[in-house]
């Protein structure tokens, strides 16, 4: 996944959470530490908590759109590996 690639996530007309990228629609698994769709697996190290029950998302830059729709900002983090 590169820096600049968008995907929008949504749930499809099955009712499963997708990501959405150009006209391609991949399965998003979740996890209490992984979301993981299209060969991308982003570990959760951010102040948001996802409560699996629920399936909320809940933190800071969270805005809900509708009862099936919300918007959150993950910022753009610069990771350094020491040798």
């Amino acid at each position: 996944m590169g820096l600049l690639d968008t995907y929008k996530i949504q749930l499809n007309s099955s009712n499963n959470l997708v990501a959405i990228q150009d006209s391609n629609e991949y399965a998003i698994t979740v996890t209490d530490t992984n979301i993981s769709f299209d060969d991308n697996n982003l570990k959760m190290l951010t102040p948001y908590i996802y409560n699996a029950s629920t399936r909320e998302i809940i933190g800071n830059r969270v805005e809900v759109i509708s009862s099936s729709q919300l918007r959150f900002t993950v910022p753009s983090i610069n990771v350094r590996t020491r040798l």
